[in-house]
Protein backbone atom coordinates (compact mmCIF):
# COMPACT_ATOMS: atom_id res chain seq x y z
CA UNK A 1 0.00 0.00 0.00
CA UNK A 2 1.26 3.80 -0.45
CA UNK A 3 0.05 6.26 2.10
CA UNK A 4 -1.17 9.71 0.46
CA UNK A 5 -0.80 12.12 3.56
CA UNK A 6 -2.60 15.05 3.47
CA UNK A 7 -1.08 17.86 1.98
CA UNK A 8 -1.77 20.57 -0.98
CA UNK A 9 0.81 19.86 -3.10
CA UNK A 10 1.14 16.81 -5.00
CA UNK A 11 4.09 16.22 -7.31
CA UNK A 12 4.18 15.06 -10.93
CA UNK A 13 5.70 11.50 -9.66
CA UNK A 14 2.89 10.93 -7.33
CA UNK A 15 0.04 11.94 -9.29
CA UNK A 16 1.46 9.23 -12.09
CA UNK A 17 1.42 6.73 -9.01
CA UNK A 18 -1.79 7.97 -7.54
CA UNK A 19 -3.26 7.19 -10.71
CA UNK A 20 -1.55 4.22 -11.65
CA UNK A 21 -2.26 2.72 -8.44
CA UNK A 22 -5.39 3.56 -7.02
CA UNK A 23 -6.64 0.46 -5.69
CA UNK A 24 -3.02 0.50 -3.71
CA UNK A 25 -3.30 4.11 -2.24
CA UNK A 26 -4.93 4.52 1.72
CA UNK A 27 -5.39 7.79 2.79
CA UNK A 28 -5.45 9.07 6.77
CA UNK A 29 -9.24 8.49 7.39
CA UNK A 30 -8.59 4.73 6.07
CA UNK A 31 -5.63 4.22 8.35
CA UNK A 32 -7.35 5.57 11.12
CA UNK A 33 -10.13 3.34 10.56
CA UNK A 34 -8.24 0.31 9.88
CA UNK A 35 -4.90 1.00 12.18
CA UNK A 36 -5.25 -2.20 13.78
CA UNK A 37 -4.12 -3.51 10.92
CA UNK A 38 -1.60 -1.32 9.48
CA UNK A 39 1.73 -0.72 10.34
CA UNK A 40 2.61 2.67 8.76
CA UNK A 41 6.22 4.32 7.81
CA UNK A 42 6.74 7.79 8.53
CA UNK A 43 9.66 9.94 9.11
CA UNK A 44 9.86 12.75 11.81
CA UNK A 45 8.34 15.37 9.14
CA UNK A 46 5.15 13.52 9.13
CA UNK A 47 4.48 13.73 12.71
CA UNK A 48 1.43 15.95 11.76
CA UNK A 49 -0.35 12.94 10.07
CA UNK A 50 -0.85 11.75 13.77
CA UNK A 51 -3.05 14.16 14.27
CA UNK A 52 -5.57 12.88 11.56
CA UNK A 53 -4.82 9.46 12.34
CA UNK A 54 -5.58 9.20 16.36
CA UNK A 55 -3.73 7.08 16.80
CA UNK A 56 -5.81 4.34 19.83
CA UNK A 57 -4.30 2.86 22.58
CA UNK A 58 -2.12 -0.36 22.57
CA UNK A 59 -0.84 1.33 19.17
CA UNK A 60 3.10 1.38 19.47
CA UNK A 61 6.24 3.82 17.57
CA UNK A 62 9.22 2.06 16.31
CA UNK A 63 12.11 4.32 15.58
CA UNK A 64 14.74 2.84 13.14
CA UNK A 65 17.01 5.82 12.82
CA UNK A 66 20.35 6.57 14.65
CA UNK A 67 20.64 8.80 18.15
CA UNK A 68 20.41 11.86 17.85
CA UNK A 69 23.87 13.52 17.57
CA UNK A 70 23.59 17.01 16.55
CA UNK A 71 21.84 19.88 18.09
CA UNK A 72 19.34 20.48 15.19
CA UNK A 73 18.61 16.52 15.23
CA UNK A 74 18.15 16.52 19.12
CA UNK A 75 15.48 18.79 18.51
CA UNK A 76 13.40 16.72 16.51
CA UNK A 77 13.49 14.15 18.56
CA UNK A 78 12.38 15.71 21.20
CA UNK A 79 9.15 17.29 19.40
CA UNK A 80 8.85 13.54 18.01
CA UNK A 81 9.23 12.60 22.04
CA UNK A 82 6.50 14.90 22.70
CA UNK A 83 4.37 13.72 20.19
CA UNK A 84 4.63 10.58 21.33
CA UNK A 85 4.38 10.95 24.84
CA UNK A 86 -0.10 12.84 24.16
CA UNK A 87 -0.69 9.81 22.16
CA UNK A 88 0.77 7.45 24.79
CA UNK A 89 2.55 5.71 22.32
CA UNK A 90 5.36 3.54 23.63
CA UNK A 91 8.44 3.75 21.69
CA UNK A 92 11.15 1.03 20.47
CA UNK A 93 14.45 2.30 18.83
CA UNK A 94 15.32 -0.61 16.48
CA UNK A 95 18.07 0.48 14.30
CA UNK A 96 20.26 -0.85 11.65
CA UNK A 97 22.41 0.68 9.02
CA UNK A 98 20.77 -0.68 6.23
CA UNK A 99 23.96 -1.48 4.62
CA UNK A 100 25.27 -5.25 3.60
CA UNK A 101 28.42 -6.21 2.68
CA UNK A 102 28.94 -7.32 -0.85
CA UNK A 103 29.61 -10.93 -0.41
CA UNK A 104 26.79 -11.11 1.96
CA UNK A 105 24.39 -9.26 -0.43
CA UNK A 106 25.71 -11.90 -3.46
CA UNK A 107 25.03 -15.10 -0.85
CA UNK A 108 21.46 -14.28 0.12
CA UNK A 109 20.77 -13.33 -3.57
CA UNK A 110 21.77 -16.51 -4.37
CA UNK A 111 19.66 -18.04 -2.21
CA UNK A 112 16.86 -16.12 -2.94
CA UNK A 113 17.52 -17.13 -6.42
CA UNK A 114 15.24 -14.73 -7.94
CA UNK A 115 15.20 -14.51 -12.02
CA UNK A 116 15.86 -11.05 -11.78
CA UNK A 117 17.39 -8.30 -9.85
CA UNK A 118 17.06 -4.73 -10.08
CA UNK A 119 20.09 -3.00 -8.29
CA UNK A 120 18.88 0.77 -7.19
CA UNK A 121 20.46 1.84 -4.24
CA UNK A 122 24.14 1.40 -5.26
CA UNK A 123 26.75 3.98 -6.61
CA UNK A 124 27.55 1.71 -9.19
CA UNK A 125 24.72 -0.53 -11.11
CA UNK A 126 27.70 -1.88 -13.48
CA UNK A 127 29.93 -2.67 -10.80
CA UNK A 128 27.17 -4.73 -9.17
CA UNK A 129 26.34 -6.24 -12.80
CA UNK A 130 29.66 -7.83 -13.04
CA UNK A 131 29.84 -9.07 -9.75
CA UNK A 132 26.76 -10.59 -9.48
CA UNK A 133 27.16 -12.17 -13.01
CA UNK A 134 27.71 -15.71 -11.99
CA UNK A 135 24.25 -15.88 -10.52
CA UNK A 136 21.28 -17.45 -11.66
CA UNK A 137 19.28 -14.09 -11.76
CA UNK A 138 19.51 -11.53 -14.46
CA UNK A 139 20.58 -7.89 -13.29
CA UNK A 140 18.36 -5.43 -14.71
CA UNK A 141 20.32 -1.84 -14.59
CA UNK A 142 17.25 0.34 -14.30
CA UNK A 143 16.42 3.17 -15.98
CA UNK A 144 14.99 6.18 -14.27
CA UNK A 145 11.37 6.72 -15.29
CA UNK A 146 10.86 3.51 -17.20
CA UNK A 147 8.74 0.73 -15.90
CA UNK A 148 9.51 -2.94 -14.80
CA UNK A 149 6.71 -5.50 -14.69
CA UNK A 150 7.58 -8.46 -12.25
Amino acid sequence: MVFRKSKERIYAWEKQILERYPDKVIDVERVSKQQQNIILTMSLYDLEQLVEIQPKPGSCYVFSSSEPFNEEMEIDFERLVNWLRHYGLPQYHVHVSGHITPLRLKACLKEINAKRIFPVHTENAELFAKFMRNLKGQVEITEKGREYRL
